[in-house]
């Protein structure tokens, strides 16, 4: 018997805050950033860590910030850390959808430059 899996997700919220660009040792660009997603009246919204890497992360750091709207394509991931599991998702495809500041404001200035490494 064959068995077909399947590990696709979609959400669609607000970001928490602006996305953390960051550059591994081996020159990897990734981003992290939390997202906030409503969950229908009455329920608590639900936050979700999502990691993205490469062009991705650098577009997301470039045209998101704190409020943004954003569709998030990709996959869940689980991981065990201190005895307890945690869900991530990480994006295959982050789509900016609107902000808080309009259509016509330009995203903060985060400060990071190509190449920086920061840990």
């Amino acid at each position: 018997m064959t068995v077909f899996t399947r590990n696709e997700c979609i959400f669609m919220g607000r970001l928490r805050s602006a996305p953390d660009l960051r550059k591994t040792p081996t020159g990897k660009t990734w981003a992290k950033m939390q997202l906030e997603v409503e969950q229908g009246q009455n329920k608590p919204v639900m936050v979700l860590d999502v990691s993205c890497w490469e062009e991705v992360a650098r577009q997301v750091a470039l045209q998101a910030w704190a409020g943004t709207v954003v569709e998030v394509k990709g996959r869940l991931t689980q991981r065990l850390y201190q005895s307890r599991l945690y869900y991530d998702v990480v994006a295959d495809t982050v789509e900016c959808i609107t902000n808080l500041r309009g259509s016509d404001d330009v995203p903060p200035d985060t400060g990071w430059q190509e190449g920086e490494v920061f840990f």
